[in-house]
C-alpha cells in the first residue's frame, strides 16, 4: 500500500520537464526509426497499468540529438541524454522512499499530446520487475523540431526505510527500458526498448527547486 501511494503521488504532482531524449526504435507503422530493437511491451506481453497522467512544464531548451528518427527512448530528467545498449543509468531514490529511473521520449509524427506506455522489463523474464509495475499515461511533447517529453518516471522496486524486505535493484542489474506510442483511436504507432544497467544510487529531492511541490508539504 505504501508503495501504491507513493507510485500515485509521484505521477501525479511531478512537472515533467519537455526536452530531449533517445534510443532510436523502430516505428509500428512502418516508418522511420532507427536501430534500437522495437519492443512490443518491452518485448512481452504483459498488461500495461495505468498510472497517472504526467503533468506539464515548459522546462529547458534543449537540442535535438543528433541522427534523431521519428521514434525514441532515452533518459534524462530536463533533457534528454542519448542510451546505447548496456549503459549505466543512475537509480533515483525519492524523497518518500522509493526508487525509480528517468524516461525520456521524443516524436516527430505523434502531435503534442501522445497516449505512451513504458516500464523496465526483466531481460530473463520480459515482464516487469518484481515489485515492479509498468506505466500508462497521456504525455504531451513540446519542441518545434522534435516534440519531445523528459522526466518520465519508470518506478523500480524497492523502499530506502525496509531495505532488507524490500531491497532496490542492486548495481549492475540489466533492465529492458521500453515504450510505446499509441494513435488516438488506441492503435500501436511506435515501439522501442533498449538494455541498460542499473548504475549508483542518486537522491534525488524536488523539494530543493520546487518547496511548493505536493510531495514537500506536511498534514
Amino acid at each position: 500500500m505504501l508503495r501504491q501511494r507513493y507510485a500515485l503521488l509521484f505521477l501525479a504532482s511531478l512537472g515533467l520537464a519537455a526536452c530531449q531524449g533517445s534510443v532510436t526504435g523502430s516505428s509500428a507503422n512502418g516508418g522511420e526509426g532507427g536501430s534500437g530493437e522495437g519492443g512490443n511491451g518491452g518485448n512481452g506481453g504483459s498488461t500495461s497499468t495505468t498510472s497517472s497522467s504526467s503533468s506539464t512544464s515548459t522546462g529547458p531548451a534543449c537540442d535535438t540529438p543528433a541522427g534523431a528518427g521519428k521514434f525514441e527512448i532515452g533518459t534524462g530528467e530536463k533533457c534528454f541524454e542519448p542510451l546505447a545498449e548496456g549503459d549505466e543509468i543512475p537509480l533515483m531514490n525519492g524523497p518518500q522512499g522509493g526508487y525509480h529511473v528517468w524516461l525520456a521520449t521524443g516524436c516527430t509524427d505523434c502531435g503534442t499530446v501522445v497516449h505512451f506506455k513504458y516500464g523496465a522489463h526483466d531481460p530473463a523474464t520480459n515482464m516487469p520487475l518484481t515489485g515492479s509495475y509498468d506505466g500508462e499515461a497521456m504525455v504531451e511533447l513540446s519542441g518545434a523540431a522534435w516534440p519531445q517529453k523528459a522526466g518520465i518516471v519508470i518506478h523500480m522496486p524497492g523502499l530506502s526505510w525496509d531495505p532488507m524486505n524490500e531491497p532496490p535493484p542492486a548495481k549492475g542489474t540489466q533492465v529492458i527500458l521500453w515504450a510505446e506510442a499509441y494513435t488516438p483511436q488506441g492503435d500501436l504507432w511506435h515501439k522501442a526498448e533498449v538494455l541498460v544497467t542499473i548504475g549508483d544510487i542518486q537522491e534525488w529531492n524536488p523539494c530543493i527547486e520546487n518547496p511548493n511541490d505536493p510531495l514537500c508539504q506536511t498534514g
